[in-house]
């Protein structure tokens, strides 16, 4: 993963971690997990919630990813779960859990 992957996950994990309690974490997948991002690849992040999918409006997400862009050159799509929610698509799972960078919030 290149490191400005790591920092932007850093970066939002931790804004995500002081502003909503039930925030456990988040993983970045696809191809910038597996190393093989091209200049035109998106950052894919799962951010999980415990027991309650907490709501950002999507115009958060929509500005977060024109700065992104802006200044990182990359598009960011963000998806939020919770760890049940997750759990229910087994292929989706393998591909985030098992395939994907893990930041923890704690």
């Amino acid at each position: 993963m290149k490191p400005i992957v790591d920092e932007i996950a850093r970066k939002l994990r931790d804004a995500l971690k002081e502003a909503i309690p039930d925030f456990e974490g988040l993983y970045v997948f696809g191809s910038q997990a597996r190393g093989d991002a091209t200049e035109r690849s998106d950052i894919d992040i799962v951010v999980l919630f415990g027991s309650e999918r907490f709501k950002l409006p999507r115009q958060y997400y929509l500005v977060l990813s024109q700065l992104m862009h802006d200044y990182y050159g990359s598009d960011l799509e963000v998806l939020e779960r919770t760890r049940e929610e997750l759990e229910r698509n087994p292929i989706f799972y393998n591909e985030v859990v098992n395939k994907g960078v893990w930041y923890d919030a704690a």
